[in-house]
């Protein structure tokens, strides 16, 4: 299928069914304050630049109890980290988040 509209990824589901990911576009992160999304977005890609830790790294989709942070631990360069996360701090390292309306 055919993007709906420019800067839309449609993305087949089932048949019949379409999600559209606005690419909201991205946040680069190199510091320790808490980074928290615009209103209606969410960051469904993290993709640490280098070695980094996240003292905070939060999925409000988490299985085992909504707004969860993630355990803190070094996530090597370019391993991209998916979900709905809604809160992000580094203890070192830097990071791109990608954004997408929530």
């Amino acid at each position: 299928m055919a993007p709906k509209r420019a800067g839309e990824l449609s993305r087949i589901l089932s048949e019949g069914q379409t999600v559209g990911l606005d690419l909201g576009g991205d946040e680069f992160i190199n510091d320790n304050a808490l980074h928290t999304p615009p209103s209606g977005y969410h960051y469904y890609k993290v993709v640490p630049k280098e070695a980094t830790v996240f003292a905070v790294l939060t999925d409000s989709l988490r299985v085992n109890g909504s707004n969860s942070p993630l355990d803190p631990e070094s996530h090597p360069s370019g391993v991209a980290i998916t979900g709905h996360i809604t809160a992000i701090d580094l203890t070192s390292g830097a990071c791109w988040a990608y954004l997408a309306p929530s």
